[in-house]
């Protein structure tokens, strides 16, 4: 394969794995060079590494119409499918630290017979850039025995099990994914349960356990946001927004994703799952990175709440890459149910009634519980909403009798 071949190769990798862009890669086709400083233009202005979507954006505006193509075709057309390893990775950027190297060298000593002494320094020191310190060999390598692993006798012993921050709702230190349309109250009901949490309250006549609660908020208005905290007295819950002028809350895609392990212990809330990454939400790699991220911070000790839109045309089923579902631990969903007034069945998105006997009218109920996917076992409470002070626990027994038959048919 041709350097150039493999140096498009590795800057696609690049774009998938942000921590290769500071591991000291050296590049040397021309157009290569400026991907790599057009990235690092890129990290100095928003303190973040694109992803390979991000990157096309910000090219367009940078490059010559061919230059762009010529990028685009190459960086699109790398063969990612048998992708670096940790080793390969390394001898790659130190092969190209060496050929840089030899070729400065070489520029260095020119074509004269007899360089001067001070052209044989500058090469010489040119040439000693490329030398890298071997690591120290391991005093011993780590062998697998069958003394690694762990009977079920022996974890029967330890003293583990899961605690509910919210009783059946919320376990702790999980992924929990909160899905719902647009508008229809993800953060207000976030935004209730992070206030009752951080204060040890019930949540809609479900116990909590009084845990510190970090609010991070990619995607309403600063205004929107404290209009909110003042309605519902969140005074405990600590809020990170992007207007933030001290330090901006960063992507889940940027290396600076390892902060988050550094907050207060506890709940880590992210409003929204879209907007809190540059990248494809329907593309299965880009969210299985983000998804393995959110996986790292779980394992740290934290529980992880994130808000994630549903599908225009289903509001039970939400947006993007299966992947998401998938690795999440537990999901849960905020939807209508209609109920037709006059034969008390449910109206499905879009129809007006169920019969056509039937006047059109209906009660309208919110459902809050386990959606698809859980490794927990499966819950639901039934809400009302008041714009004046947020949702409601739905106290109506005839209501509730309804809802329940409702959903046990559905």
């Amino acid at each position: 394969m041709l350097t150039k071949d493999i140096e498009f190769r590795f800057l696609g990798l690049a774009f998938q794995k942000p921590e290769l862009w500071s591991g000291g890669y050296e590049p040397l086709d021309p157009m290569a060079v400026s991907v790599v400083e057009e990235v690092g233009a890129y990290h100095k202005k928003y303190g973040e590494y694109p992803n390979l979507k991000t990157f096309f954006e910000w090219a367009k505006t940078r490059y010559e119409a061919q230059e762009f193509s010529y990028v685009k075709k190459n960086l699109t057309e790398s063969d990612l499918s048998e992708t670096f390893t940790e080793a390969q990775v390394k001898d790659f950027i130190g092969l190209q630290r060496l050929r840089k190297s030899i070729k400065q060298a070489e520029n260095l000593l020119g074509t004269e017979a007899s360089p001067s002494s001070k052209q044989i320094k500058a090469a010489q020191e040119a040439l000693a850039h490329a030398i890298v310190e071997p690591e120290p060999a391991c005093e011993a390598e780590e062998v697998f025995s069958e003394s690694s692993l762990q009977t079920g006798k022996e974890l029967k012993k330890l003293d583990i099990k899961i605690e509910w921050l919210i009783d059946r709702l919320i376990p702790k230190e999980s992924i929990i994914l909160i899905s719902g349309k647009g508008g229809i109250g993800k953060t207000w009901l976030s935004l209730q349960m992070a206030h009752a949490i951080s204060k040890g309250l019930s949540f809609m006549g479900l116990k909590t356990i009084k845990t510190p609660v970090t609010y991070v908020d990619f995607e309403n208005s600063l205004p929107v946001l404290v209009d909110r905290i003042k309605t519902l007295n969140s005074t405990d819950v600590f809020f990170w927004h992007t207007t933030n002028s001290k330090l901006a809350p960063p992507r889940l895609d940027s290396n600076g994703y390892e902060i988050y392990k550094t907050l207060p212990k506890g709940v880590l809330i992210f409003d929204t799952l879209r907007a809190a990454h540059a990248g494809d939400e329907n593309e299965s790699r880009d969210m299985a990175f983000i998804m393995n991220r959110l996986k790292e911070i779980r394992d740290a000790g934290y529980t992880v709440i994130v808000l994630h839109h549903t599908a225009k045309a289903n509001s039970e089923v939400f947006k993007g890459s299966t992947a998401i579902r998938d690795l999440a631990d537990h999901s849960l969903s905020l939807h209508e149910i209609k109920l037709c007034v006059d034969c008390d069945k449910p109206i499905k998105d879009g129809l007006t009634n169920v019969h056509r006997e039937c006047s059109g009218g209906a009660d309208h109920y919110l459902r809050f519980g386990t959606q698809e996917k859980t490794r927990y076992k499966p819950f639901q409470t039934f809400l009302s909403f008041n714009p004046a002070a947020g949702f409601m626990q739905l106290t109506n027994r005839g209501a509730l009798a309804k809802l329940l038959r409702i959903t046990k048919e559905i």
